[in-house]
């Protein structure tokens, strides 16, 4: 569907798109049977849509609090729907590491808060994923100074400091 190209795609894109973040959204608990598999086909189609059209893709779930949805797909019992959402962030944390330096921060910030939020929860799949999430940042290409500036700037104790 990516590859076709025209007015017509880019309508089916958006379409899908939307699909996958309104099945990754949904706050209903996964049954332990994986009998829900809404959330595993919309974490696929991000996967999909990450790897052919990663700038579209990445704009939809960051000009808005969409990219939550992924971090919702962190809490799923199984560890494919885990592993495949984190595929999504490392191809986002791809394309974050190209942009301009404020840009780049204030979109670690919101992927560092996330992985916060995680490490403060009790749920251990949501845990792992955090530390799958964090792995993925200390290996991507951006600088360890731009990850280390995130994790001050984020860090609650540091909340008057500033970094230019």
């Amino acid at each position: 569907m990516a590859k076709a190209g025209g007015s017509v795609t880019a309508e089916n894109v958006e379409k899908a798109l939307d699909e996958a973040i309104k099945w990754l959204s949904k706050e209903k608990k996964v049954s332990k049977s994986g009998s829900d598999i809404k959330r595993y086909s919309g974490v696929l189609i991000l996967r999909e849509f990450c790897k052919k059209l990663p700038i579209i893709t990445f704009n939809k779930l960051f000009d808005n609090d969409s990219y939550k949805c992924i971090f919702a797909a962190f809490r799923d019992p199984r560890l494919t729907v885990r592993d495949t959402a984190a595929e999504c962030i490392n191809i986002c944390l791809s394309l974050i590491s190209e942009r301009e330096s404020k840009s780049k921060r204030n979109l670690l910030k919101l992927i560092y808060d996330e992985i916060k939020l995680a490490f403060g929860d009790e749920d251990p799949n949501y845990q792992h994923s955090a530390l799958t999430v964090l792995m993925a940042i200390l290996q991507s290409k951006g600088s360890i100074s731009d990850i280390l500036k995130v994790s001050i700037f984020a860090s609650p104790c540091l909340t008057s400091y500033h970094l230019d």
